[in-house]
């Protein structure tokens, strides 16, 4: 960062720092943006349309894992049993793994469902045209505040917001797959570019969303000692959650004899 130094009358080039990147980020994030609507949605849009319609199938399948009902719905109804078996069993250590389990599970659901909450209503706020309207109507451009017509929902991507969420989400119990997992929102939301859903910079806003809020959401949980716990700027998974861990290889050893060296770490 370049500020001026009020006693030597002079420019100082200064490494940014804490609250400097965070302002260079959302600086740097808006001038993408403006590049990608004005110069790269349209043409790259354009091109995906005139792709193999085999093609084009194969990511009509892939981007259904984007959709959130495939994730709020099975946690919100696994959650209420693993809450009614905690209550019947006397404390212990499997009730308090119990209790952390149900504290894992709601964060997910947590992650997903409020990265949903602001992409829909950043949606209705900005009330961008979907590609189809340029491509049927030729349309192209924003109509902020559309509350009904879901075509000019497009920025930012749920789908993409939803499976960076997850992703993300998952990550933190399991961070082995992060590279796999990684790999997966990549895919899905791609998908969405790739059948004409929305525009490149749709997707690239809506993932990027989806890591803010599960990363904030992440450190809500850890300062309320829920799930997480903080040491030395490191997040790290509570005491139950390191038991269930253990518990899981040591059940995974017994049934299918996984190399010892697997034991005694966490996922």
């Amino acid at each position: 960062m370049i500020r001026w130094n009020r006693k030597s009358r002079t420019l100082i080039l200064q490494l940014p720092r804490g609250r400097d990147y965070r302002v260079l980020c959302v600086v740097g994030m808006l001038v993408a943006i403006n590049v990608l609507v004005s110069y790269i949605d349209l043409p790259l849009a354009e091109a995906m349309k005139q792709l193999d319609a085999g093609i084009v199938d194969i990511f009509r399948k892939i981007t259904k894992a984007g959709d959130s009902k495939y994730y709020l719905i099975p946690l919100a109804l696994v959650l209420p049993f693993i809450l009614a078996a905690r209550q019947a069993i006397l404390p212990g250590s499997v009730r308090r793994i119990l209790s952390w389990l149900a504290g894992a599970v709601s964060f997910i659901f947590a992650a997903v469902a409020a990265g949903g909450l602001l992409i829909n209503l950043l949606k209705i706020i900005i009330g961008r045209a979907r590609p189809k309207l340029w491509f049927n109507e030729g349309i192209y451009g924003f109509a902020p505040f559309t509350l009904a017509d879901s075509s000019y929902h497009s920025f930012p991507s749920g789908h993409s917001n939803t499976i960076v969420c997850f992703a993300l989400a998952l990550s933190f119990f399991v961070p082995r797959w992060r590279v796999f997992l990684v790999l997966v929102a990549f895919t899905v939301a791609l998908s969405r570019v790739i059948i004409t859903a929305h525009f490149l910079s749709d997707i690239l806003v809506g993932g990027l969303l989806g890591l803010a809020t599960t990363y904030w959401l992440r450190d809500v949980y850890a300062r309320r000692g829920w799930v997480f716990v903080k040491r030395r700027g490191s997040y790290q998974l509570q005491a139950p959650g390191y038991l269930l861990g253990q518990k899981i290889k040591a059940l995974l050893w017994d049934r299918f004899g996984l190399p010892d060296g697997a034991r005694g770490k966490l996922p």
